[in-house]
This record gives structure tokens, sequence and C-alpha cells, in this order.
């Protein structure tokens, strides 16, 4: 088996390391260019966004209270910090997603409070 350069690749049976090897060739391409991009302008990363959570209104008094315990929620809701480009991977997380406002109470013991301002969050709105 040979290379792109027409030279013999690494082979673990060999008792090359694939890993060792590919690093070591992206190393000797030279070094890395300056990086143009300040991460203060990255609008997705830099906004934070906030979810207000609360049991969902159909549990029990009693499942509501574990739930608020489970969740460390203070007077019946809990506010927490996500930042935009990760919101779409934290409402799935949690359950809030789309999928998760036609699941029942036993399944989704959470609901989304502040459901509006995450939807224009999430479409690329003003940060909340």
């Amino acid at each position: 088996m040979t290379g792109s350069a027409g030279t013999p690749a690494p082979s673990i049976a060999r008792g090359g390391n694939s890993a060792t090897s590919f690093s070591a060739g992206w190393r000797s391409r030279g070094p890395a260019g300056d990086a143009s991009a300040d991460p203060a302008d990255d609008r997705d990363w830099q906004p934070m966004v906030t979810l207000e959570i609360a049991p969902h209104p159909g549990l029990t008094p009693a499942q509501a209270r574990a739930i608020a315990i489970d969740y460390g929620l203070r007077h019946g809701a809990t506010r927490i910090p996500v930042r935009r480009a990760l919101l779409f991977y934290a409402l799935r997380r949690l359950g809030l997603d789309a999928a998760g406002l036609h699941r029942p109470p036993q399944e989704q013991h959470i609901v989304l409070l502040n459901r509006d301002e995450v939807a224009a969050a999430l479409a690329g709105g003003p940060e909340t």
C-alpha cells in the first residue's frame, strides 16, 4: 500500500502507529498560518440564550416537587444559560425540541417557559 506521494503508507502490521504517522505527516507540511478570525466576532458562539424551564403542568404536585429537586428548581422554575451555537443540542438533550411538545408529562417532565424567545434565538435573532 502506498501513500499519496508514492511512499509506503504507515501500517500497524509493520509496527507503524497510524495516529502518530498522521500527525507527524501533518506537522511536516510547515507552520500553520496566523488565524485571522477574532473569536469575539463569532455571532453564534458569543451570544447567550436563557432557557427558562419548569415542571410540566400535567404532573401531580408530588411529581412536580420531585422534578424541582432533580433540576434544582427554585420557586417552581430555573434559568439555564446556553450559548446560541449549542442551543439546538441543549434543547434536544432536555427534550425541549419540537418532538418534546407532544410527549405526555410522564415522558417529558419539564417545559420551556420562554419558547418564543428561544425560537427567535434559534432562528438567529437577538440573544435573550
